[in-house]
């Protein structure tokens, strides 16, 4: 089985000085499964 997975992210900021907005990803193993979260948090 092929367990190659890709996945890409950007952010550009906006008209604000600083990026209020958070991302988060991850890929783990859990009991011989892959699992992925992918979050975009306002």
């Amino acid at each position: 089985q092929d367990r190659k997975f890709s996945y890409g992210f950007a952010s550009s900021p906006g008209k604000r000085s600083t990026m209020e907005d958070f991302y988060e990803t991850s890929i783990a193993g859990v009991d011989g499964e892959i699992v992925g979260l992918f979050g975009v948090f306002d």
